[in-house]
């Protein structure tokens, strides 16, 4: 089994810093994050900032890292007469 470790500074950050950190635009991480591709903490009120939970994602990121391994592992095995 692949281990991999992960170093957060911070476990989220602002849409803005988080903007910074990957060089999306702010329009694109908005449309992701309502598509549900970037997980949020919940806002306990209506002028709460809006914030990127880098561990959710991070979460989903070793999800789909563990599909592909499996199928690449799946296409490795042939089949035997």
């Amino acid at each position: 089994m692949t281990q991999i470790a992960i170093h957060f500074d911070c476990p989220v950050v602002s849409v803005d810093r988080f903007c910074e950190l990957s060089g999306m635009t702010k329009a694109t991480v908005q449309r992701r994050i309502e598509e549900g591709r970037i997980p949020v903490l919940p806002k306990q009120g209506k002028r709460e900032v809006v914030m990127v939970n880098l561990m959710g994602l991070a979460a989903l990121g070793m999800e789909c890292f563990q599909q592909i391994q499996s199928r690449k592992q799946a296409q490795s095995v042939t089949p035997r007469a």
